[in-house]
């Protein structure tokens, strides 16, 4: 967690100068969220609160805008994408932190779908 708070502060810096760039690289999102999961399973147990990944999002409920939403543009995530895989880890971790911060207790659940004709990766 160190790297990552020291990578998040020379990100700032790199903005702050107009120097930071972003890299095209063949990623798995998969693999990117099981990761980020397993980093914060254990703390969300020991909070009282569970931690679940859902690549195709559960039914939320009767008349729920979201999950009309999310049944007609969600798609299976692909193996492999293209972007940036590092701002992406840091995007989620960081949402991860608040989600435990703001949710002592009750469960968390991580939706991720694809959208290909826009290659838009909800989460």
């Amino acid at each position: 967690m160190l790297v990552c708070l020291v990578n998040d502060i020379l990100d700032r810096k790199l903005i702050e100068l107009g120097q930071f760039e972003t890299r095209r690289e063949h990623f798995d999102p998969t693999k990117i969220l099981r990761f980020i999961v397993s980093i914060f399973a254990n703390q969300a147990n020991l909070q009282g609160s569970s931690l679940s990944l859902h690549t195709v999002a559960p039914p939320l409920g009767p008349n729920s805008h979201l999950e009309l939403f999310l049944r007609d543009s969600q798609r299976p995530l692909p193996d492999c994408l293209i972007g940036d895989q590092v701002r992406l880890q840091q995007v989620l971790v960081n949402l991860m932190k608040n989600a435990l911060k703001f949710s002592r207790g009750r469960p968390i659940k991580i939706l991720a779908s694809y959208e290909p004709l826009k290659s838009i990766l909800y989460v």
